[in-house]
């Protein structure tokens, strides 16, 4: 599922979450939520006007980030399954994402739990 947008949002994300840690680093995590969110332009892969908004990348309009799926659900989702990756490799799979909430603003959140 995709949405066209006519206008552009820009939205506050919080991404909180919950994971049992022992002696993991969270660098790597935050450098990935920076990378696909900080400043960026979140895209579903399937949205028709992906490749207009690719041309604004490419004149330095706008950071794209095209994602299987967007919105506070899918954001949630998509945290998780990188953070819990990375938390499972980092501890031989001792340690494990539990949750991870994708708050937009007060009235629009998502949790995804694995």
């Amino acid at each position: 599922m995709f949405c066209t947008v006519m206008f552009t949002h820009y939205y506050l994300l919080a991404l909180i979450m919950a994971a049992e840690l022992e002696g993991v680093t969270p660098s790597p995590l935050k450098a990935w939520l920076e990378d696909n969110f900080d400043h960026k332009v979140a895209v579903d892969i399937a949205d028709p006007h992906l490749e207009t908004l690719r041309e604004l990348e490419e004149k330095g309009l706008a950071e794209i980030r095209v994602f299987d799926g967007v919105g506070a659900e899918k954001f949630a989702e998509h945290a998780f399954n990188f953070a819990d990756k990375l938390i499972r490799e980092a501890t031989d799979n001792r340690c494990y994402c539990v949750k991870v909430e994708c708050a937009e603003h007060g009235a629009n959140s998502a949790i995804y739990e694995g």
